[in-house]
C-alpha cells in the first residue's frame, strides 16, 4: 500500500499537446520552442548563445539578449525553458516572469510586508529565471532592489538567469550601476532586425504552420516592404489570409498591394552605414578611412560619432553592427558616441545643422 502511494506521489500530469507549465503559472509551448525559430544572420549569435544556454546552463550566466521589439526576444527566452524543461534530468523548475508582473508582485509584498517570503519563493522554486522586457525596471527603485537581491541569490546559487530587453544595459536609464554591471558579466547577445532572406523564411514557415497558402513570389514582395520586425510581418501575413477566406480569393501580388498599401506606399530609402561613411567623410572632408581607422584626432573622433550616431538612428543598425563595421569597435564604444551626440543635440546648434544636412543628403 505504502509502495502505492509513493508511485502515486511521482505521477506527473499529462502534458496536452506538448504544451508545459512554468512554476508561475506561465505555459511554454511549441509555438515557441527552437525548431519554430528561423535563424538568419540578424539573430545567429543570439540563438546559438541561447541554444549553448538551453544544453549546458551556466556557460553564459546572466545570457542577456537585447533587440527591438519583435525580433524574437521573447520567442529565444521562451525557447531555453522549453528546452530545458523537456531534455534535463531531473526537471529543472523554470520561472518565466515579464518584468511588469514581477514589479506587481513586489508592489504587492511591499503592501503586504512579505518581501521576505518573495526571495524565498524564487530562491528556492527557481532554477532557471527567465526574465521578459528588463527595461521596466527603469525608475522602479524599489523593484530594482528587491530583483537585486534575488538575482544574487540564484546566482550565487549557480542558478542560470535569462534576461531580455529593448535596449543594453548601459543604454538602460535610471538603473542602478549595480545592476548594470551585473547584467554585463554574463553573454550579451544582441539580435537585428532580419534581412530579406531571413523575413521571407518568417513568412513561409508562418504560412505552413497556419495552412495558408503563398507563393514564393508573394511571400518577396510582403518581406521587400515589411521590414520593421516579425510581428508586424505575420500580422501582415494574418490579415492577408483573412482577406483571401472571406472573399473567397487567392493571396496574389494585387491582393498584397490592395491590402498592405500603406505598407507598399511607406517605402522609405534604405541607408546602409557605407554610404553614411562616404557622406559624413565628405561633409567633414575627410577620408572614409580616417573614420573606420584607429586615429583619435579630434575632427576624426568628431565625424566618426556622427557615423555612430546615424547608424543607429538612420540605418537601424545595432550598436554591435555599427562598431564592426567602424573597425571592429567594441558595442560600448558605439553606445557612447551614439549619446554623446545625442546629448550635443540638445543644446549645440552646430552639430545640429551637421546632422540635418548630412541626413538631407543621404535621404535624397
Amino acid at each position: 500500500m505504502n509502495d502505492l502511494i509513493n508511485n502515486t506521489n511521482n505521477l506527473e500530469p499529462p502534458k496536452k499537446n506538448n504544451i508545459l507549465k512554468a512554476e508561475y503559472g506561465e505555459f511554454l509551448s511549441p509555438k515557441f520552442s527552437f525548431n519554430s525559430f528561423i535563424v538568419g544572420k540578424s539573430n545567429q549569435f543570439a540563438h546559438a548563445s541561447a541554444l549553448a544556454t538551453a544544453k549546458k546552463p551556466g556557460i553564459y550566466n546572466p545570457l542577456f539578449i537585447v533587440g527591438k521589439t519583435g525580433l524574437g526576444k521573447t520567442h529565444l527566452l521562451k525557447a531555453i525553458g522549453y528546452q530545458m524543461i523537456n531534455e534535463i534530468v531531473p526537471q529543472p523548475r523554470v520561472c518565466y516572469r515579464p518584468t511588469q508582473k514581477f514589479i506587481e508582485e513586489v508592489i504587492q509584498a511591499i503592501r503586504t510586508d512579505s518581501r521576505h517570503e518573495l526571495h524565498e519563493r524564487y530562491s528556492k522554486s527557481c532554477d532557471l529565471l527567465l526574465m521578459d522586457d528588463i527595461q521596466f525596471l527603469s525608475r522602479a527603485a524599489s523593484t530594482q532592489d528587491e530583483f537585486f537581491r534575488i538575482f544574487n541569490a540564484l546566482f550565487d546559487s549557480g542558478k542560470q538567469i535569462v534576461i531580455t530587453s529593448d535596449r543594453f544595459p548601459k543604454e538602460m536609464a535610471d538603473v542602478h550601476d549595480r545592476i548594470i554591471s551585473r547584467f554585463e558579466c554574463g553573454m550579451i547577445a544582441d539580435i537585428d532586425s532580419p534581412e530579406l532572406e531571413t523575413r521571407v523564411a518568417i513568412l513561409k514557415n508562418r504560412a505552413e504552420a497556419e495552412k495558408v497558402k503563398i507563393s514564393d513570389e508573394v511571400c518577396y514582395l510582403i518581406a521587400t516592404h515589411v521590414k520593421a520586425n516579425i510581428r508586424e510581418l505575420e500580422g501582415c501575413l494574418t490579415k492577408l489570409a483573412a482577406h483571401a477566406a472571406i472573399y473567397n480569393v487567392q493571396i496574389d501580388s494585387l491582393l498584397v498591394k490592395k491590402v498592405l498599401k500603406s505598407h507598399i506606399q511607406e517605402v522609405s530609402k534604405v541607408i546602409s552605414l557605407d554610404e553614411i561613411v562616404a557622406v559624413v567623410s565628405q561633409f567633414y572632408s575627410l577620408k572614409g578611412s580616417d573614420i573606420r581607422g584607429p586615429s583619435r584626432k579630434a575632427p576624426i573622433a568628431k565625424a566618426r560619432q556622427v557615423v555612430m550616431f546615424l547608424g543607429r538612428d538612420l540605418a537601424r543598425l545595432s550598436c554591435s553592427a555599427v562598431g564592426e563595421q567602424l573597425g571592429n569597435r567594441h558595442h560600448t564604444t558605439v553606445i557612447h558616441g551614439y549619446d554623446y551626440v545625442n546629448k550635443k543635440l540638445k543644446v549645440d546648434p552646430t552639430i545640429k545643422s551637421h546632422i540635418k544636412q548630412i541626413e538631407a543628403q543621404l535621404l535624397r
